[in-house]
């Protein structure tokens, strides 16, 4: 794994951390009804989106390799993409039952995933012994 992605994956993570404090212990009614927390969790879930894949100014070694990307299940990917345009390009139309779903379903098993990355990346860099800067290459 790139130091890039490892770092891009931490700061996926820190953001969906972000989004679990902003709507911890709220009712779906509560949240809908928090004008801070809905621009809040809209602006990580955005940057969760630019973070793995860039904008089209971003250098290809900004953003995850395809190597990450093609490790983690396309329906994330697939369905965090839809949210992130609707997000930036039709704010006014965000179905807030679909947002919440993403928060409380999607993101959490997605945080699993991107976790276990980073953990096993670091065990596998461990282990590295020929030389600790060499990227650990997935087969």
């Amino acid at each position: 794994m790139r130091k890039t992605d490892r770092v891009i994956l931490i700061k996926i993570i820190e953001h969906m951390d972000d989004i679990f404090e902003f709507v911890e212990n709220m009712s779906y009614d509560d949240f809908i009804q928090d004008k801070r927390t809905l621009k809040a969790t809209c602006f990580s879930i955005a940057q969760i989106y630019e973070l793995a894949f860039g904008t089209l100014q971003t250098s290809p070694t900004k953003r995850l390799s395809e190597n990450i990307i093609n490790l983690i299940d396309g329906y994330y990917w697939k369905g965090l993409s839809k949210t992130r345009s609707v997000l930036i390009h039709h704010y006014d139309k965000v179905n807030l039952d679909v947002l919440w779903g993403t928060i409380n379903n999607s993101l959490p098993q997605m945080y699993k995933i991107l976790d276990a990355l980073i953990q096993n990346a670091e065990t596998l860099q461990e282990t590295n012994n020929n030389n600790p800067d060499e990227p650990v290459v997935w087969e």
